[in-house]
């Protein structure tokens, strides 16, 4: 039941969430007599609110690529306890749960730097799910390397959403810096599976291409 007793606005500030927040604060933006005041207030607050939120996004890239770690590290430590076998979709499985913290990252749009932190994170990603067939402790069972191109499409897909935002942005320079990173992603699956990877990732170099 619903209390109906009379609450101090400040008591009130304090049990607001933050979505609450967001919301009455967008209406007092409409507002014509209290939103100027408040658009005010909100705007000397900017070099602080922008660093608040470029911190957090920087932290989630980090997480990201932490959480990516300590993922491939778990499908070692279980193909371990299975006498060192494990399936080559093991990798892509374990790795995959991160491309939608990816993409929001680069939704936090480009005042915060969110894409060019989300391919930061997604290019590391993408270098986890590689298998390195010689001196690992676990052996994979299944066909190989290429098991892992329909997780390396998906991380396609993200690239070039990556690059659309980036381009929309105006950030030419920081494009034109992508193909190497890509060439190195080939390289990489190349140097520790042998064969050619360069039919991966072709949707971004191929948009890049066209700068």
């Amino acid at each position: 039941m619903l209390l109906t007793i009379d609450l101090a606005a400040e008591l009130l500030f304090n049990l607001v969430s933050f979505l609450g927040l967001k919301s009455i604060c967008a209406k007092v933006l409409e507002d014509r007599t209290a939103g100027a005041k408040f658009r005010e207030e909100l705007l000397s607050c900017k070099q602080n609110i922008l660093a608040h939120s470029r911190a957090g996004a920087c932290n989630e890239r980090d997480g990201i690529i932490i959480a990516a770690d300590k993922a491939t590290d778990r499908v070692i430590e279980e193909a371990m306890q299975m006498k060192g076998m494990m399936g080559c979709d093991d990798w892509p499985t374990a790795l995959s749960p991160l491309f939608p913290r990816i993409k929001a990252l680069c939704n936090r749009g480009s005042l915060v730097g969110g894409p060019g932190l989300a391919w930061e994170a997604l290019v590391e990603v993408a270098a986890f799910c590689m298998y390195q067939w010689d001196g690992g402790d676990a052996r994979v069972q299944g066909f190989g390397e290429e098991d892992c191109d329909e997780f390396h499409d998906e991380v396609d897909k993200i690239m070039l959403s990556i690059c659309e935002a980036q381009k929309q942005d105006g950030k030419i320079p920081w494009l034109q810096g992508r193909r190497e990173e890509i060439s190195g992603l080939q390289k990489k699956a190349e140097d520790q599976n042998g064969g050619s990877f360069k039919y991966r990732y072709q949707r971004s170099l191929q948009f890049l291409e066209q700068l």
